[in-house]
């Protein structure tokens, strides 16, 4: 074997091997609650405390539910694509490519990747539920102070951040017979500003996969 072949391939093995450490340290950051942290590329500032547990499977009755009462207590106004909330305790609903809405795009009190508008200081339950189908249709949900537009890998994707972690599709294309996976993200919102949420699967948030948050 000539030198130059075996110094490719130690390096492809090297490269390898980072992605897998760096993959497998980003996941156990967000399953341990490392996003109280928040302190790297733009993740998490502001948004303090708690972390993110997988949910339950749902029934298509359970999703059903969650659409209809995914905002409670919202303002929603149609002509800014917005919803406001109000009060110390927000629990959201928020559906990652609710069926009959577009491709990859949140859906939250009958709005497509609104603008939330939450008070300071509020503690925030966010339930993710993704109702897509197809084998490269996982979704999960992360908060970053950056603004779009977002490249093709995302943004800080290896570096935890307040988030979901990429969830399973739903388990088969029949609605009414699928089971369907969520997660839920709790968070203070500390600090005023804009913020964003979106999909950190590649390519998702580059196509329009985020919605933007106001602390106020």
């Amino acid at each position: 074997m000539s030198r130059r072949r075996h110094a490719a391939i130690l390096a492809a093995v090297f490269l390898t091997a980072a992605i897998v450490l760096g993959a497998a340290l980003a996941q156990r950051g967000m399953m341990n609650g490392g996003y109280a942290s928040g302190a790297r590329n733009g993740y998490g500032y502001g948004m303090m405390g708690g972390g993110a547990t997988q949910g339950q499977p749902m029934t298509w009755s359970a999703a059903q539910q969650a659409i209809q009462n995914s905002a409670p207590g919202a303002t929603v106004n149609t002509t800014d694509n917005s919803l406001t909330f109000t009060g110390t305790r927000i629990h959201l609903n928020v559906i990652a490519v609710q069926p009959g809405k577009p491709d990859t795009t949140f859906e939250i009190g009958g709005l497509v990747d609104p603008t939330l508008h939450i008070p300071r200081g509020a503690n925030v339950t966010l339930t993710l539920i993704n109702m897509d189908y197809g084998r490269d249709m996982p979704h999960g949900l992360v908060l970053t102070r950056q603004a779009p537009p977002y490249p093709y890998m995302g943004t800080g994707m290896m570096s935890g951040g307040n988030g979901i972690p990429p969830l399973a599709a739903r388990t088969t294309d029949n609605l009414q017979s699928a089971t369907y996976t969520s997660g839920t993200l709790q968070f203070t919102a500390s600090t005023p500003g804009t913020y964003y949420y979106l999909c950190q699967v590649p390519g998702h948030a580059q196509h329009g996969m985020y919605g933007k948050i106001v602390i106020e």
